[in-house]
């Protein structure tokens, strides 16, 4: 039968995997004669001391080797190396059924950027994944869901396909197992037409090379850092306004709710939250605005409006009129202080709001220095 008109590059990082890499290519061989397609096999050699190298040598497969040891170098090194435009990568322990291309190959002739197993919605056998796992892998999906606003529901799944085209758009730089996020990730920012297909999964011949907790945190570290809407955003925004309210409702007397009176511990506690939200806060824009100048997020709508609205000048403007708004509280309680004589005084309550308005003022101010040095590498706010 004649060959399609497209040709298939399939990725294999491999360590230590002799008792499987032939399965796995022998399947890719058998899937490339069943359906008729015109391909190459690269394997990844990522630092093996046994012979996975030369039974994929001896079966026909592109062998390149990558000394850096890591999930996402070794596909790194792979996946420059393939010469096609359709890319399917898999691990090479048999723990995926390479008879399968076909469903990674069909969403990709259709017009999707990227295709992404789904083992929970297929046959899963008996032993394939660990108690851990099983556990881990759907809540870190549903974070990613919630975060990244996307419908993927087994986002460590490591068979994967995408164009060559699409993949360029990535600019995909982890090094390790949250590559896999990385790409889902980036993939979303890219605006790229992603689907999930169902597929089989076995258990894997030989020692695992996975920690769940160790590479799940490593998954949860990653989603948070791109994430600062969740991470930083959202609970300092939340911990400035309690903080400012109680400051502010307090700053002159007690407060009264039925039976429980509300003195000076409730202040104390909304100055801490005032300056330590507006800290997180500024870390997450902080995080928007490198994160962008270096490509590696897109413009949200807060660098928009931020990028927009506040120069230098005004952000120092603002934090000058913040300090000098605690100052001139802090002149006010001298002033009662002088006219007593200055003798005793119980001024706590507006001490600390006027403490708390001039280090808000000042931390206003060098943040916006800190603000306009990253806000030169965005093209056309420099």
């Amino acid at each position: 039968m004649e060959k399609k008109n497209f040709k298939i590059s399939v990725v294999l990082p491999c360590l230590n995997e002799e008792k499987t890499i032939g399965i796995c290519l022998k399947k890719i061989k058998e899937a490339f004669e069943k359906y008729n397609l015109d391909g190459e096999i690269i394997v990844v050699d990522n630092g093996s001391t046994d012979k996975s190298a030369e039974i994929a040598k001896s079966l026909g497969a592109k062998v390149v080797y990558e000394a850096k040891r890591g999930y996402g170098n070794a596909y790194h090194k792979g996946i420059a190396e393939a010469k096609n435009e359709f890319i399917i990568i898999g691990d090479s322990d048999n723990t995926y059924d390479f008879l399968e291309i076909d469903k990674f190959i069909k969403p990709l002739e259709e017009g999707y950027d990227l295709v992404i197993g789904n083992r929970f919605a297929g046959l899963m056998k008996k032993g394939a994944m660990g108690f851990l796992s099983k556990i881990g892998n759907p809540i870190l999906s549903g974070i990613l869901r919630l975060f990244f606003k996307t419908k993927i529901h087994d986002a460590h799944c490591g068979m994967r396909s995408f164009t060559r085209s699409a993949y360029q758009k990535l600019n995909l730089q982890t090094t390790g197992m949250e590559y896999a996020s990385e790409m889902i990730i980036k993939a979303i920012w890219q605006g790229l037409k992603i689907k999930e297909v169902p597929i089989s999964y076995s258990p894997r011949v030989g020692e695992s090379k996975l920690s769940p907790l160790k590479d799940g945190w490593r998954h949860l570290k990653f989603m948070l850092l791109y994430a600062p809407n969740w991470l930083f955003l959202g609970p300092g925004i939340f911990m400035f306004l309690i903080g400012l309210i109680l400051l502010i409702a307090m700053t002159f007397g007690e407060i009264r709710i039925g039976k429980i009176i509300l003195h000076l511990h409730p202040m104390f506690l909304g100055s801490l939250l005032v300056l330590l939200g507006y800290q997180v806060f500024s870390f997450g824009l902080l995080t928007k605005l490198y994160g962008y100048s270096q490509k590696l997020m897109p413009k949200s709508k807060l660098v928009d409006f931020y990028l927009k609205h506040f120069s230098l000048e005004k952000i120092l403007i603002i934090g000058l009129i913040i300090f000098l708004i605690g100052f001139g509280l802090g002149i006010s309680i001298y002033v009662i202080w002088a006219k007593s004589g200055f003798g005793a005084l119980f001024e706590v309550r507006k001490s600390l709001t006027s403490i708390t308005l001039m280090i808000l003022g000042i931390q206003i101010i060098f943040t916006g220095f800190f603000y306009n040095i990253l806000r030169i590498g965005v093209k056309g706010h420099e």
